[in-house]
């Protein structure tokens, strides 16, 4: 739900009927390379019930029913063992998400991605010093987007409006750093890179406009992010434990919404 001030503009319930099998075999090919493979099938329904109401205006509907999915989704991953503290690895996954069939009549697709990804993990200095690096890109068929905007007019406050994008991509990088000097004293850094974008979309809804926004940015998807932290731990007695933080995080501007 979404609130302004005093005023709740947005509800939003969920009932999803899932059950899923996962299985995953690994093979050790020698003393540094090892090969694992899965999958997982999963059988999913969804039911949203949900509007958007305020004091300012009559209700707009924005529930549906998911359209029922059995799919199968494999995943690979290679790993080498550079030493006994670092590990370099390479992962390719699949997902679906379930297409739904809203009140209002709009019928959306069945969301599909793969995600590549490849890194390196590690720890040195008995554990003082924990790292991780990855990269990756993941590619989307029939991305489902929800747009959202206020309404100057007269009808509901907000216009939600729901589409598929035909794809879509993303690609970045992502770095973490844990550092112990002492072992009550933490201080950890984290910084990441992002670019997603929309490759064809040429009918996307936006206000009740139809735009194209086929190579426009995600919303919401900043293109670097950081953040540090330090923290102190220490132990009162033998029940009892506190810690004192600072933190400080940044994200790059980013749209609103898509326009």
């Amino acid at each position: 739900q979404i609130e302004v001030g005093d005023r709740e503009i947005v509800r939003v319930q969920e009932k999803r009927e899932v059950w899923s099998v996962f299985g995953e075999l690994t093979w050790h090919l020698n003393e540094q390379w090892w090969l694992s493979v899965g999958g997982r099938f999963t059988d999913e329904t969804e039911e949203q019930i949900g509007e958007v109401s305020s004091d300012f205006g009559p209700s707009q509907d924005i529930g549906g029913t998911s359209k029922p999915v059995s799919d199968f989704r494999p995943r690979v991953a290679v790993h080498f063992d550079v030493t006994d503290n670092v590990n370099l690895y390479g992962v390719i996954a699949t997902a679906i998400k379930p297409g739904i069939v809203a009140n209002d009549g709009t019928v959306l697709d069945d969301e599909k991605f793969t995600n590549y990804e490849a890194g390196a993990k590690g720890f040195m200095l008995d554990n003082r010093i924990r790292f991780g690096a990855s990269i990756f890109y993941t590619e989307w068929d029939d991305l489902q987007v929800v747009t959202g905007e206020f309404n100057p007019g007269a009808g509901p406050p907000i216009l939600t409006t729901r589409g598929n994008a035909a794809d879509a991509t993303a690609k970045g990088i992502e770095l973490e750093l844990d550092y112990r000097p002492v072992d009550p004293f933490l201080i950890r850094a984290a910084f990441g890179y992002l670019n997603a974008k929309f490759g064809s979309f040429p009918n996307a809804v936006v206000a009740g406009e139809i735009v194209d926004l086929s190579g426009q940015t995600f919303a919401r998807a900043p293109k670097y992010s950081a953040s540090l932290t330090a923290q102190y731990d220490w132990r009162f007695g033998n029940n009892w434990d506190g810690y004192a933080r600072v933190e400080w995080n940044y994200r790059d501007e980013f749209l609103s919404s898509p326009d």
